[in-house]
Formats: structure tokens, C-alpha cells, sequence
């Protein structure tokens, strides 16, 4: 499913978004009904935006620049400048419905996690056989723990315009440079998962450069939902 919210001069202020994840576990029950047995089976990650309210723009939406619209998502991020940007939807977990039979079974729930800083074994959810999956810390060799390092690396495109400063005439559209992050999700002492991620804010914010939405100028720009880094600027 997709959807898109582009708003006007008459809304012309926006966030850049901070980046989330989301850890999706799939869960086998098994055994008599009256007497379920539960095992996490698999796991996987999924990565949002949510606005920064620490990154709270307004875009220059006037006769001396050429922004005629910037489009947003329902939270009010900043998706594109003079483009239409269809965004698709967050994965939905579906919702757990009671067992009625011995079969077994898979079914998911849903733990997220939105980082301000580097983190060592913070416990996400935890197993026990007889009752369920349980979001903080259990036993220990029953408990999942999260570990995000910031590797202080920026990410940096081909595509960014630096600005050494923002000029009164510039046009205040404004991108994430993520920063790298390595995730690792260990069950007690176990390693499970390690992936890199890049996190809005883990990194900084730039300027993009007014000439190009100067009067007569006609570009359109495009950012990721996840990051707010510069996907397209043409």
C-alpha cells in the first residue's frame, strides 16, 4: 500500500525524521491447546522514520524561490520538494489470534526500539516454554539483547550540496548524512544477528544549497522516509 501528503505554501513548515527499528519475531506454538509451548523461530528487522522534533523546519515558499510545493508524510516529513513522493507503509504484524487447535502454528509480535546513542545489552523480549514471549529481560539464557554501536561514520553521497553557511535567501530545505551503526541482537550469550544500519541521528544535518531553488530554477528533490538523506536532486 502507498501513500502520499504534499502540501502547499499554506504548509510549508516539516521535520526531518530520527530512524527506528523494528524487531519482527515469528513465534511457533506447538502442543495441546490447554498446554502450548512456545519458541521464538526466526527474526527480523525492519528500519522507520518518526519526526525529530529537534529538526523542525520551514521551506521558503515565496515569489523569490522556486518551491511550489514539498510533499510530507502523515507525520509531517519531509518526503520531496516540487515532486510527489509515494511512501510505502510500514510492515503491519498481524494481529494474534487464539489457538483452537493442536496444530502447530506461527504468529508474530512486534518490539521496537528507537536509539538516541550507542547501547550494549539492552533487552528486547524474553521466552518462557510454558507461557509466551514477553517484551523486557527474563531468564537469561531466555532473554534477546540489543547492542547498537555508532561507528561515528557519516554517510555522504555523491548527490549532497555542502553549504558553508545558510543565507537569509536560501530556500531552509535542509537533509540528513546518517551515521553507520552496527546492530547485534544476541539471545543470552548467543550471537543471532549483526547488520550495519545507517541512523539519522547517529549523523548531521546540511543545508541544501539555495541556487537551486532560485527564481527561475525548476529542481525537484526527493528524501528517504527512514534517514532524511538525499535520495535525488535534479
Amino acid at each position: 500500500m502507498l501513500f502520499a501528503v504534499c502540501a502547499t505554501a499554506q504548509g510549508n513548515d516539516y521535520y526531518l525524521p530520527m530512524t527506528g527499528i523494528e524487531f519482527i519475531f515469528e513465534i511457533k506454538r506447538s502442543g495441546p491447546v490447554d498446554n502450548t509451548e512456545y519458541a521464538i523461530e526466526s527474526v527480523r528487522t525492519s528500519l522507520f522514520g518518526v519526526p525529530d522534533e529537534t529538526k523542525h523546519y520551514k521551506a521558503n515558499i515565496d515569489k523569490d524561490h522556486s518551491i511550489d510545493f514539498i510533499c510530507k508524510n502523515d507525520d509531517g516529513v519531509l518526503l520531496g520538494v516540487n515532486k510527489e513522493v509515494k511512501q510505502k507503509k510500514q510492515e503491519k504484524v498481524k494481529d494474534i489470534k487464539e489457538r483452537v487447535s493442536s496444530e502447530p502454528d506461527i504468529v508474530e509480535i512486534s518490539a521496537i526500539y528507537i536509539p538516541v546513542k550507542g547501547v550494549k545489552r539492552v533487552p528486547i523480549c524474553n521466552v518462557i516454554r510454558d507461557q509466551g514471549v514477553f517484551l523486557g529481560e527474563g531468564e537469561l539464557a531466555n532473554t534477546y539483547y540489543l547492542s547498537i554501536k555508532d561507528n561515528h561514520e557519516v554517510y555522504t553521497p555523491q548527490a549532497t550540496i555542502k553549504t558553508k553557511k545558510n543565507k537569509k535567501d536560501d530556500a531552509n530545505i535542509f537533509v540528513n548524512l546518517p551515521g553507520k551503526a552496527t546492530l547485534t541482537l544476541e539471545k543470552g550469550k548467543n550471537f543471532l544477528l549483526t547488520q550495519e544500519i545507517y541512523v539519522a541521528q547517529f549523523g548531521k544535518v546540511e543545508a541544501i544549497n539555495g541556487i537551486f531553488f532560485e527564481k527561475g530554477q525548476k529542481y525537484s528533490l526527493e528524501l528517504s522516509p527512514t534517514t532524511g538523506e538525499l535520495k535525488m536532486l535534479k
